[in-house]
């Protein structure tokens, strides 16, 4: 009986001790009241609250509005499955206000009856994940624009230029064929131009830079 004591006392020890030295963040709620009972450091980091302030909280209070809803039918669900093991990716909002972007793994604990009374969680921080990709998706979606745009404005010189290449004539007139020929340049060189801003563009998005070339 005492082996199984110190056994007991070791086994606690231990995950105390993995629970608040954790490189992630770590939460413990209460199925009832969804209370947090114990949250380690890295989430307090995480979130900017002490450990009194967020044990005072219910997980709804520190998660973005718009994740409240979906987010506690998951945990309801979860709980009703005796589920041990899910990932979701949320919202918190911080004590200043802050968004961050969390990958939230948990699991149902079972009393000594086989009742679930606990939620497990491990919080991972992924706001820097979630910028960059963001950003790229900005990115994307302006170059698209960028394209149909430059692609669209093309088309108009060189519609130009096939016309005005299907009506010349040796018989013309001096002073309208040298009006096509100067048609026909000046629109060449529009899309010459639009050629030269879509590899600029380019060149941006991959951060190469551009030159700039300064007229007298």
């Amino acid at each position: 009986w005492s082996s199984d004591v110190c056994s007991s006392d070791l086994t606690e020890q231990l995950f105390t001790k993995v629970f608040h030295l954790a490189a992630s963040g770590k939460a413990i709620i209460d199925i009832n009241t969804e209370k947090f009972l114990q949250v380690n450091k890295k989430f307090c980091s995480i979130l900017g609250y002490t450990e009194e302030e967020l044990k005072n909280m219910t997980f709804s209070d520190v998660t973005f509005p718009e994740d409240r809803s979906w987010q506690r039918d998951v945990y309801r669900n979860k709980v009703r499955e005796r589920s041990d093991g899910w990932a979701i990716e949320k919202r918190y909002v911080k004590k200043d206000g802050g968004l961050v972007w969390a990958n939230v793994s948990g699991a149902v604990l079972l009393d000594k009856n086989g009742q679930p009374y606990r939620i497990i969680s491990t919080i991972q921080d992924i706001t820097a994940r979630k910028e960059a990709e963001e950003k790229l998706q900005r990115e994307k979606k302006l170059r698209e624009q960028f394209v149909n745009t430059l692609t669209h404005d093309l088309r108009t010189p060189l519609s130009v230029i096939q016309i005005a290449a299907q009506i010349l004539e040796p018989n013309l007139e001096k002073e309208e064929f040298d009006d096509l020929i100067q048609r026909i340049l000046h629109n060449v060189s529009l899309g010459d131009q639009m050629i030269r801003d879509l590899l600029d563009a380019n060149r941006i998005t991959a951060g190469r830079g551009i030159s700039i070339e300064i007229e007298p």
